[in-house]
């Protein structure tokens, strides 16, 4: 049984650590999520609702600039995912 973990152990540490054209997929993906995940919701719940009341946003305007942010978060996320990899 012991052998067992050890192995899977050994695995996880391997695809974290590889090296290569790919290197470690698990790694590119624990990057890429902490940078969306600071982004996103840093932009989404931090900068705008501050900022909307100095710029007087209407309810429109409001929920516009929460769309663009999103995909401008998931287009800085994508990209960063490509210069990871």
């Amino acid at each position: 049984m012991e052998e067992n973990s050890e192995m899977s152990n050994n695995d996880i540490v391997s695809k974290i650590m590889q090296n290569g054209n790919h290197k470690g997929i698990l790694r590119n993906i624990i990057i890429v999520n902490f940078f969306f995940r600071i982004f996103s919701e840093g932009f989404r719940t931090l900068l705008v609702p501050f900022s909307a009341n100095i710029l007087e946003l209407t309810v429109d305007q409001y929920g516009l600039i929460q769309s663009i942010g999103g995909y401008a978060a998931m287009a800085v996320v994508f990209l960063l995912g490509i210069v990871v990899d």
